[in-house]
């Protein structure tokens, strides 16, 4: 997060997120999110550097929302695209595919790959993996966004 501090003329985030909030997050989702995701959630919430977004929790009607809400586009596209349960949305390429938490591939650190997923996959077992998890992809997408300035 010190690197968003660092940073912030460039950044637009919703800032700190109750626990609470989270832990509806994760119940509406049924999923537990992991340290790291839940780090930024906590302290971030959601928003944006230079136009990259990062999807968390803004407030707690998850049905009456929008983008970056992860839990209503989450909801969205499980209903309408047939994202998997298993993948919680948190980002976009902006080409039509999602960047996602693979919540069935959790390791020993309670931390879980970020995948790239698109509702036109044919093989979701192979499915690509973007980072080790939501940190790793957090920081290298935001390095690599500010080293473009």
């Amino acid at each position: 997060m010190q690197l968003i501090e660092e940073n912030e003329e460039y950044a637009d985030f919703e800032g700190l997120k109750p626990d609470n909030l989270i832990e509806k997050a994760e119940k509406r989702l049924a999923c537990t999110f992991p340290p790291t995701y839940r780090m930024f959630l906590s302290q971030l919430g959601c928003g944006d550097i230079e136009g990259l977004e990062f999807f968390g929790v803004i407030q707690d009607n998850f049905d009456d929302s929008g983008i970056p809400d992860a839990v209503w586009l989450t909801l969205n596209l499980r209903q309408t695209e047939d994202l998997p349960n298993h993948l919680v949305v948190i980002s976009e390429t902006g080409t039509g595919e999602y960047y996602a938490l693979e919540l069935s591939r959790v390791n020993e650190s309670d931390e879980c790959p970020v995948v790239l997923w698109s509702g036109w996959e044919s093989d979701p077992v192979n499915r690509e993996w973007v980072a080790a998890d939501f940190g790793d992809f957090f920081y290298s997408r935001v390095t690599e966004t500010l080293e473009d300035l």
